[in-house]
């Protein structure tokens, strides 16, 4: 894992590989039709099977995230897409 500097606390060390949109979209995007692989921009022709990641957070921060987005997805995200969001 490569060292550098995290982007949300700013502590000096290992950073993990993020994912840029979160996970749990592109598996939606697979189940609804998006297909097994993905495409990029910048490199057409080869096909991805996940999205863009970027060594940005540390360990903890990621974590921190983690957790934030598992929240969005099931309090937000999946009660939107099944129809059952309240306003």
């Amino acid at each position: 894992m490569p060292e550098g500097i995290c982007r949300l606390c700013g502590s000096n060390g290992e950073l993990k590989a993020s994912h840029i949109f979160p996970r749990f979209v592109f598996q939606w995007m697979r189940r609804t039709g998006g297909g097994q692989y993905f495409r990029s921009s910048d490199k057409p022709g080869v096909r991805e099977q996940d999205g863009p990641k970027e060594y940005l957070l540390c360990g903890n921060c990621e974590q921190r995230f983690s957790s934030r987005e598992s929240y969005f997805k099931q309090e937000i995200f999946d009660p939107y897409i099944d129809g059952k969001a309240t306003s």
